[in-house]
């Protein structure tokens, strides 16, 4: 079983090996190049199978975060779509006049 390890602080690519092996222990056919379609949906994968580790391993005071967490997740609107990455040096300098 892998150890589910996750780092909020630091971005990474997606990881299509733990997706696509969560997604077939749930039943779900997902092909090696299919993608997640949006970062949340990503994120809740993860969680699902933290939380299924934690599980797992009787540790349910992990698991009632996670729990918690996903619900957050499930509640919160959907985003509007993304603008890109904002320069914040450029914006300071144009917002103080500079």
């Amino acid at each position: 079983m892998q150890k589910p390890t996750s780092n909020p602080a630091k971005p990474r690519r997606s990881d299509a090996s733990r997706t696509n092996a969560a997604s077939a222990e749930r039943g779900v056919d997902v092909a090696p190049t299919e993608t997640v379609p949006t970062p949340r949906a990503a994120a809740l994968l993860h969680l699902v199978d933290d939380l299924r580790a934690a599980l797992v391993g009787g540790d349910t005071g992990t698991a009632l975060v996670l729990s918690e967490t996903i619900g957050t997740l499930l509640r919160a609107p959907a985003s509007a779509p993304s603008t890109g990455v904002v320069d914040l040096d450029a914006e300071r300098k144009r917002r103080s006049g500079v």
